[in-house]
């Protein structure tokens, strides 16, 4: 699933740059906006569980987590565990965002800019070195011992980069394809489609349509909700053009709602449950409450909405005042 993730973070980039290029001035704004997203969380979390001692086997996982690096390291150290699983793991896909969010600019400058053919032959270069990357997970052992290419950065800077081919690509197709509409269809054909690789059983088949097909789904997807986003702000152009039955579920206030804590409640889970654990072990030390998954799960969400509330809005508000005093 986390094709969907890193996809969705290339396609919204682009999206919200309408420059023809991004100047270096520009490019440390935005990192600076996308690093006060990103840190306050995902830097108390490592803080959160340096202070109760969760694994500190490996000396090495919390430095380097807390600059970063576990994604373009992602090895054993010393034959230990490796590197991005140890400290806080899911912090893995916090530097993988920040390594794509250096690149973005560069990217940005580097699209194609003849016409939306020469964009469709770039994309799909990109997505069959996506795909590629299933061959290399399997013969990883190979040549680089102790490598997980899940997590490695490189691979997820190819579907971040696709995430904005597929922007660019929505953006330039012609004005009858834009408003065809079918892509309500599409969508929704691209999301079952997805859900259906993501809830196939774990062997070879499901494994090769995963890494082959959840790219280019998800991608399509994005694609056909932004065309049709935009066919319905225009209702002299939209005519009966509405959103996918799924778009529509999706797109319910009860979940917008929640999408904005979710991010605090993924980075403060593994606190969060150790936390939780050492707190009823106290309680009672030879078993845990059967109700016990259902106090992590709230927790979370607890913890990321006081994140999100109290600490990551006001931040993101002094940034931002600080980068428009100094434009």
């Amino acid at each position: 699933m986390m094709h969907f993730f890193f996809l969705t973070m290339g396609f919204v980039s682009y999206w919200g740059n309408w420059q023809d290029r991004i100047s270096l001035g520009a490019a440390c704004s935005d990192l600076a906006r996308r690093l006060g997203r990103l840190c306050p969380g995902y830097h108390l979390a490592l803080l959160w569980l340096y202070a109760l001692g969760a694994n500190r086997q490996d000396p090495l996982a919390y430095p380097l987590q807390a600059l970063f690096l576990q994604t373009l390291l992602p090895i054993k150290a010393c034959g230990l565990a490796y590197i991005w699983d140890g400290a806080n793991g899911e912090g893995w896909f916090v530097s993988a965002a920040v390594v794509c969010a250096v690149y973005f600019p560069m990217l940005y400058n580097a699209r194609p800019r003849r016409g939306w053919q020469a964009t469709t032959m770039v994309l799909l270069a990109v997505l069959t070195l996506c795909a590629s990357t299933r061959w290399l997970r399997s013969h990883s052992g190979l040549y680089v011992e102790g490598l997980d290419v899940y997590v490695w950065a490189p691979p997820r800077v190819l579907e971040f980069s696709a995430g904005m081919l597929f922007a660019q690509l929505a953006d330039e197709l012609p004005e009858h394809l834009k408003s065809w509409p079918g892509w309500r269809y599409i969508s929704d054909l691209c999301l079952g489609l997805a859900f259906v690789v993501v809830a196939a059983t774990d062997n070879w088949f499901s494994l090769l349509a995963e890494d082959w097909f959840l790219t280019p789904l998800f991608g399509l997807h994005a694609l056909s909700c932004s065309l049709t986003e935009c066919s319905l702000e225009r209702p002299e152009k939209s005519g009966s053009l509405q959103r996918g039955y799924l778009d529509t579920l999706l797109s319910s206030h009860l979940l917008v709602d929640a999408a904005q804590y979710s991010f605090g409640a993924y980075i403060l889970q593994r606190p969060v449950r150790c936390s939780l654990t050492y707190l009823l072990r106290c309680l009672s030390p030879e078993t845990l409450p059967a109700a016990s998954w259902i106090m992590n799960l709230a927790g979370c969400w607890i913890a990321g909405m006081a994140l999100t509330k109290f600490v990551e809005n006001p931040l993101a508000r002094v940034i931002t005042s600080q980068l428009n005093a100094r434009a």
